[in-house]
């Protein structure tokens, strides 16, 4: 599975399926992330940069 992909899989639109996927992300000690900025509308570009910019590690 690709990044895109993955990014797309993420997106949640009920606040309740929100907490639980949260739940299980701390659980698993997994790394939760949120843009700075906003989207009106969230399009295939945009998940396109967001799946680019995951590729770099900052150390």
């Amino acid at each position: 599975m690709n990044k895109l992909q993955l990014i797309k899989d993420k997106i949640i639109f009920k606040k309740e399926d929100a907490f639980n996927r949260l739940q299980t992300w701390r659980f698993k000690d997994e790394k939760i992330v949120f843009s700075n900025g906003c989207f009106d509308i969230v399009h295939r570009g945009h998940l396109e940069y967001l799946a680019s910019a995951a590729q770099w590690e900052i150390k």
